[in-house]
Order: C-alpha cells, then structure tokens, then sequence
C-alpha cells in the first residue's frame, strides 16, 4: 500500500515533468519548423498572389497616371524649349549653310553660262547696231551717188550750153547754187561717221544743231549713254549737256524709259556751276523737274531719282 501510495505520489509529480518534457522536445523539433515551414510557405504564396492580383495592377495604373500626367505637363513643355533651341541653334543654322552652298553650287554652275549669254546678246547687239549703221550708210552714200550723177549730168549739160552760148552772171549763180545743195551731206551720215570715229562731242553737237527729235532720238538709240559718259573720263561739256538734258525733256512722249536713262546720265555728269551755263542751268533743270513729273507712276523709281538729283544740282 504504501509502495502504490509512493508510486501515485511519484507519478503524479514526474509524470506530467516528463510529457512535457517530451512533448516540449516534440514541439521544438518537429511540430515549430513543420508548422513555420507550412506558414512561410502559404505566406509566400499568398504576398505572390496578393502582388500579381493587388499591388503590381494598383503600381502600373499609379506610374502610368504618373507618367502621363509628367508628359502632358512638363514634358510637352520641355520638348517644345528642346525643340526650339535645337531649331535655332542647329538646325536653322545648318539649313542656311546648306541652301548657301547649295547657292555657290548653282552660281558657279550658271554663272559662266549667263555671262556667256550675256556675252553673246551683247555681240548681237553691237552686230545688229553695226548692220543698221552699214545699211544707213550705204542708203546715204547711193543717194550722195545719185546726187553726183545728176550734178555731173547738170554740168555736161552747163558745159554744152556755154560752149554754144554765152552764159549770164545770173545762170551761173543759180547753177552753182544748185550744185552747192546737190553737194550738202545728210547730216546723220555726217553723225554716222563722227560716231564710227568715236568723236561723240561732234556728232552730239552737229545733232543738236539741227533741232530735229528724230534725229535726237535716232542717236540716243546708236550709241550707249556709257559711251558719251563713261566713269573714268569726263562726257560731254556742260554747254553741250544741258542742250541735250533740254531737248531730251522736251519730248518724253516717245522713248521716254530711254531718255530717263540718258538724263540721269547728263544729270550725273553736269556741273551746273559752270560759268558757260550757270545763267541757265537752274531753269534747265526746273522746266526738266516738270517735264519728267507726269511720268511718276509709270516709271516711279526713275522719276523719282530724276527729281532727288535734278533738286540737288539745284541747290
């Protein structure tokens, strides 16, 4: 009885030490890890789940937002100062240097070509010029022919009269005086000639004399304004530049973009000063003023420097 009493009382005591005991060793070893290795695992699985079904979706509609919300507002305007600086800083820069040899290229292709061309209009010109003048020419030197013919027909028949009658004082005068105005030269083959021989003041000055539009505008279409004022050399003389500025203005109806030309020449080369013509250069130059106005608006830029220097000779 007392050995039952003693083994109650010892299994009462150790009994329960010794379970948990074991059952404490069970637990540390096998039943913790089993369970934490269960628990991590369905966590993993689950933070797996949750990122792909929860938080991935939630981040790219966030950054997106983010992004099109960066795009719309900074960026737009960052691309557009980029954009801009670039254009002027580069690309407009290298567009111009670009169209400038693009432009050298083309210039020193057709260049020669064009002075060529120019070369050549400018030899049909002085061809054509040089034809005209041939035939005026040969057209007053068969009518100077045809007058010789007759004169010298008019004196066979003089020669006859006289060695079979006696002549009176008053026949040979009027004989010679037909001869004489057989004999006068056509005064544009006399300028033709002065003209061949480049003696401009003559030919400027036998023109003038003879008061004849025609034969003013026949020679301001032979010969080049250059020619009768050329930048190195002195032109005409003042007396004979103001003449020609008068007569000149006095019938711009015709030829009048030419004759615009050949007065800014004058204008260019006249001293009005000089004393041959300073009594009369200022009213030369104010009747011109007034001729030239009414010309304004078909020939506006012409005019208009035609009266700035015709205003400055003035002064």
């Amino acid at each position: 009885m007392a050995i039952q009493n003693s083994l109650n009382q010892y299994l009462a005591t150790q009994l329960p030490k010794q379970i948990n005991k074991i059952m404490q060793k069970h637990i540390n070893n096998e039943i913790t890890p089993f369970i934490r290795d269960q628990y991590l695992k369905n966590f993993d699985e689950r933070i797996k789940t949750t990122a792909q079904v929860v938080i991935i979706p939630s981040m790219e509609t966030a950054i997106k937002d983010i992004v099109e919300k960066y795009c719309t507002s900074n960026l737009k305007n960052t691309t557009g100062e980029t954009f801009k600086e670039n254009f002027t800083s580069i690309l407009s820069p290298a567009f111009d240097k670009s169209c400038q040899e693009m432009f050298n290229q083309l210039r020193q292709v057709f260049s020669p070509l064009l002075d060529d061309y120019q070369n050549q209009q400018l030899m049909m010109t002085q061809n054509l010029k040089s034809a005209n003048l041939e035939t005026q020419i040969i057209s007053e030197l068969l009518s100077v022919m045809k007058s010789l013919t007759e004169l010298n027909a008019e004196l066979n028949v003089t020669q006859t009269m006289t060695a079979t009658q006696p002549t009176s004082s008053h026949d040979k005068t009027k004989t010679v005086k037909r001869v004489e105005e057989k004999i006068v030269v056509d005064p544009k083959t006399q300028i033709t000639g002065l003209l061949e021989k480049k003696n401009y003041e003559a030919s400027f000055e036998l023109a003038l004399q003879q008061r004849d539009l025609n034969l003013l505008n026949w020679i301001i279409t032979a010969v080049e304004p250059e020619q009768i004022f050329p930048v190195d050399q002195p032109g005409l003389n003042n007396r004979l530049t103001l003449s020609l500025m008068q007569q000149l203005g006095s019938c711009m109806n015709t030829a009048t973009d030419l004759k615009l030309d050949w007065l800014q020449f004058c204008l260019g080369s006249l001293d009005p000063n000089d004393e041959s013509i300073v009594e009369h250069s200022k009213k030369v130059l104010k009747q011109l003023e007034e001729n030239v106005s009414p010309y304004q608006a078909q020939f506006r830029s012409k005019v208009r420097i035609l009266l700035h220097t015709c205003s400055k000779k003035m002064l």
